[in-house]
């Protein structure tokens, strides 16, 4: 596990998948068709339980602050801060790999409680992160 510090927000538009995790792909080919192609995109990933299920949401980065209104679609902020991650390399060779990374992340003392769970892919990799509760000034 490493530590990560995120300088700044970054606000993230997404489509949420209709189940966990069998609805992850079409959320992203949904994503993708809104948008307009992938090139040179920033794509995250973003989970959370809530009431016995796992809420997921396939996210791209936005450009500027106007571009989720014409796509309909809802924003994310992944807040500055600190992070503890773990990096999954060519996840798509073993995407349970995802799964394992976020189960040891979760056994990390000082999480933020109400922090998402946030995948960052970058190439053929993917950066699992969960964000730390921010020190008291």
């Amino acid at each position: 596990m490493e530590s990560y510090h995120q300088p700044q927000d970054l606000h993230i538009m997404y489509v949420t998948a209709d189940s966990f995790p069998e609805g992850i792909e079409a959320a992203f080919k949904k994503l993708e068709r809104l948008i307009g192609g992938s090139s040179n995109r920033e794509f995250f990933g973003l989970s959370k339980p809530d009431r016995g299920t796992i809420v997921y949401r396939a996210g791209v980065l936005r450009l500027n602050p106007e571009e989720a209104t014409p796509y309909g679609l809802e924003t994310y902020i992944m807040e500055r801060g600190n992070y503890i991650t773990l990096t999954v390399y060519n996840f798509m060779d073993n995407i349970q790999a995802i799964g394992s990374a976020f189960q040891q992340l979760l056994h990390t003392h000082q999480l933020d409680p109400v922090a998402w769970c946030i995948e960052r892919y970058i190439g053929n990799d993917v950066i699992c992160m969960v964000k730390l509760r921010d020190k008291p000034e």
